[in-house]
């Protein structure tokens, strides 16, 4: 029951995953038909993988990290507020990292913005990439957050909260899409919906709702506290 429940939580994640995709990609192929702002966002989508990659990758990071602090407290035999604590000082641990290294790959995307003279040689989608490369530049900010923060979900096997926080971004970001999405502009600043949600869905889980949020720790102090009064007996 746990595998069929979270595989099925990770496949409505990529399918909301894939709609937004495939919503952007139509969203920018209808905005003109010379086909400059879709090679525009090639060129875009290109020198944002320059960081985006390498910040992606602390998402599987975060996955792995988590739960086996999780399991060694488990092992440890660690009840109440012990149980999580390692745990949850690694989950807030990468994500300042995962802030710290946002600003910086943003400051490099933005420094590597000459770079799109070796991705095209056509001056109009050369500017045309300037704008949507600055913002998807600042998107790198909360990207690390988002990544870890979503790895951290996946890391406590919050699989159906993930689920969820995708399609509510997916669908703000079709929203955004339908209104903007008339330029490349409005598609990265769609995209700045898109993450932003994300981005409030991981703070929401981590400080509220998950393992290390506030709803669990009252039940963790409750544990503590039924414990004290138990070795005092």
């Amino acid at each position: 029951k746990p595998i069929l429940m979270g595989g099925l939580g990770v496949q409505m994640r990529a399918v909301a995953l894939n709609i937004a995709f495939l919503g952007v990609t139509r969203a920018t192929q209808a905005i003109d038909v010379s086909g400059t702002a879709a090679a525009a966002h090639s060129v875009t989508i290109s020198l944002w993988q320059l960081g985006g990659t390498v910040l992606l990758a602390w998402s599987s990071v975060a996955s792995i990290i988590i739960p086996n602090e999780l399991a060694k407290a488990k092992r440890e035999n660690k009840t109440g507020m012990a149980s999580i604590a390692n745990a949850k000082f690694a989950a807030e641990r990468l994500l300042s990292w995962g802030l710290v290294l946002g600003v910086v790959f943003s400051i490099l995307q933005i420094a590597c913005l000459p770079l799109l003279t070796v991705f095209t040689k056509n001056k109009a989608v050369q500017q045309a990439a300037v704008i949507p490369s600055i913002i998807g530049a600042l998107l790198q900010i909360i990207n690390g957050v988002v990544f870890i923060g979503e790895g951290i979900c996946q890391g406590t096997q919050s699989f159906n909260y993930l689920a969820k926080s995708t399609f509510f971004a997916t669908a703000g970001m079709l929203t955004s899409l339908k209104y903007f999405g008339k330029s490349l502009i409005g598609v990265w600043g769609s995209f700045a919906v898109f993450n932003g949600i994300r981005l409030l869905a991981v703070l929401r889980h981590h400080f509220v709702e998950g393992p290390f949020g506030s709803k669990n720790k009252k039940i963790l102090m409750k544990i503590d506290q039924d414990e004290q009064t138990v070795a005092v007996l």
